[in-house]
């Protein structure tokens, strides 16, 4: 389902303003969301976490909030609950990730390059 419109106050009426997106709602979605719901995903999702102590993959210093699919879910289904698509990241990097892949960056290469060099300092 897509986000409900919402309202705001305009001249003391409430206007409509309709949520615009250019990502369809489609049954890759559906299923995404199915799978992101899910006890094995879950399960998944703690032990990703679990394996990175804690924290974010990408920036090395925040605590992670979020856990990412490098390949999207919802393109690439098969690989949703395999480790090496999967990182622990803070929000910050989340939405830097998402941007990144958004400008038509390659963020696996990056996250591999991030993992190599943190491995490196350690």
């Amino acid at each position: 389902m897509g986000k409900t419109p919402t309202y705001k106050p305009l001249n003391h009426e409430f206007q409509k303003v309709e949520f615009k997106t250019n990502v369809p709602l489609t049954k890759e979605y559906a299923r995404a969301k199915r799978i992101r719901s899910s006890a094995r995903w879950q399960k998944v999702r703690a032990s990703i976490i679990n394996s990175q102590s804690g924290i974010c993959g990408f920036c090395f210093k925040r605590p992670i909030e979020e856990v990412h699919h490098i390949e999207e879910l919802h393109l690439y289904p098969d690989k949703a609950f395999k480790n090496d698509n999967l990182i622990g990241v803070c929000l910050i990097c989340h939405g830097r990730i998402g941007a990144r892949t958004a400008r038509g960056e390659d963020v696996k290469a990056q996250i591999k390059e991030k993992r190599l060099k943190h491995q490196m300092e350690e």
